[in-house]
């Protein structure tokens, strides 16, 4: 299973988070928005796309290894059930996008890296943020990188008041396909979603 955490957040705020995910010397991210990789080399925390645009980032750190390649059609096989699943993903991408064996696809269960994702925007609403960590075993790509990940995971909810959950889901904000998760609320947006005057839903992500 992923690690993940999602959450609301003001521009400020997200720009604290990206801050603070890309703040070791070496990081590189990378703008998948479109679902190809493509390296931002002049990338700044401080100066995200407004709210309302598109964001979708890979934020790898080589320190904790290299990225891997997934460089033929993935595999339907694994030696865990997440990583079986995570494969017949990648195989699904590999023929949506009608790869060859001239093309690379990454491999999100081999590689050490963190998404960061900007909720969607749909009818004027606006979904919840998501940093997520893709491998289905974390120490398996490395100690570091799974202490990487739990800290990073740990610093946002430490961040946050929990909004919604299994446990008590919010009545103030609106959850058309009617998703049980934990999500977060970081205090710049707190305020606003005690009431039903705000932008934000829960959305799949």
């Amino acid at each position: 299973m992923t690690a993940q955490v999602e959450f609301f957040c003001s521009l400020d705020e997200e720009r604290t988070v990206l801050r603070y995910l890309t703040k070791a010397e070496g990081t590189l991210v990378y703008d998948v928005a479109d679902g190809h990789m493509t390296l931002c080399d002049a990338f700044s925390s401080d100066d995200p796309p407004v709210h309302g645009m598109r964001l979708s980032l890979c934020i790898h750190q080589p320190a904790h290894g290299d990225l891997i390649w997934h460089t033929s059609r993935p595999s339907a096989s694994g030696p865990t059930h997440g990583s079986l699943v995570t494969n017949l993903f990648a195989r699904n991408e590999w023929d949506q996008r009608g790869l060859s064996s001239k093309d690379k696809l990454i491999d999100t269960d081999l590689s050490p890296i963190i998404y960061y994702r900007r909720g969607d925007v749909f009818e004027d609403q606006l979904g919840q943020n998501n940093v997520l960590a893709p491998p289905s075993n974390l120490h398996r790509v490395g100690p570091e990188y799974e202490k990487w990940v739990k800290r990073s995971l740990a610093w946002i909810r430490r961040r946050g008041t929990i909004v919604h959950d299994y446990r008590k889901q919010s009545s103030t904000i609106p959850n058309p396909h009617s998703i049980v998760t934990t999500i977060y609320a970081f205090p710049g947006v707190l305020p606003q979603l005690g009431s039903r005057d705000h932008p934000y839903a829960i959305m799949i992500s």
